[in-house]
C-alpha cells in the first residue's frame, strides 16, 4: 500500500501547517519539495525537477547546504515566513 514516511518527510509539520492554516513564503529542502506541492498549498521553493531550475538560483540553494554561512545569506535574500528543513541535514 502507499504510506508517507514520518521519518523522511515532514508530515507532522504540514499536518501542523494545515490543521492552524498557517500560510506564507516557503523555504524547503529540495527533498521535501515534490511532498510539500502534493500535500500543502502554498508554493514551495525548490523541488526535485532539476530541469526548470535556473543555474544561478540552483547555485544559491546549493551553497546554503556546503558552504559556511550561505543558508544565512540564503534566508536574508528570500526572507521565508516558515523554514522546512531536515533537522540532520541543517547546520
Amino acid at each position: 500500500g502507499f504510506t508517507t514516511d514520518k521519518d523522511q518527510l515532514p508530515v507532522e509539520a504540514v499536518a501542523f501547517l494545515k490543521k492552524n492554516q498557517v500560510k506564507g513564503k516557503v523555504l524547503n529542502h529540495m527533498d521535501f519539495g515534490g511532498y510539500l506541492m502534493a500535500d500543502y498549498t502554498e508554493q514551495v521553493f525548490i523541488d526535485g525537477r532539476m530541469d526548470v531550475l535556473p543555474e544561478g538560483f540552483f547555485k544559491k540553494y546549493y551553497e546554503s547546504l556546503t558552504v559556511r554561512n550561505r543558508l544565512k545569506r540564503l534566508l536574508d535574500e528570500y526572507n521565508p515566513d516558515m523554514v522546512i528543513f531536515p533537522y540532520v541535514k541543517a547546520y
